[in-house]
């Protein structure tokens, strides 16, 4: 099954299928319960990871490094990652090849993010 978008943790709480990757899996593991097709790394994510992140570095903009690898899988397959994490539009701001479907966390009532808040918050 080819995947439409890759779904982050954030939204993959929420949501019973789609496309994750394994970092997703890490970060969220009840996503293994779930119905979610799962990509694994491939030598040539873990490389853009690695530019992405050098690019990220030099531009003072930290990112949590799952997330990094969450969109580097996305840039090499050319599809969009659906989140609620601002991360990934600073991700993109040194990719701009990357797609976000960007949801942004105030539209969903609280009881449906099962209690889990971002770690991390960009003013807007």
């Amino acid at each position: 099954m080819e995947a439409l978008e890759i779904v982050d943790s954030s939204l993959a709480r929420e949501q019973k299928s789609g496309t994750v990757t394994v970092f997703t899996g890490i970060e969220y593991p009840g996503s293994w319960k779930k119905e979610f097709e799962v990509l694994l790394p491939q030598p040539g994510d873990c490389k853009l990871a690695l530019n992405l992140s050098s690019e990220l570095y030099d531009a003072r903009k930290p990112v949590p490094p799952v997330n990094v690898l969450i969109a580097s899988k996305a840039l090499n397959r050319g599809v969009p990652v659906a989140t609620r994490e601002r991360h990934f539009l600073v991700i993109r701001g040194v990719e701009k090849q990357l797609e976000v479907k960007f949801v942004p966390w105030r539209s969903a009532p609280r009881s449906q993010l099962g209690g889990f808040a971002p770690l991390f918050r960009f003013p807007q």
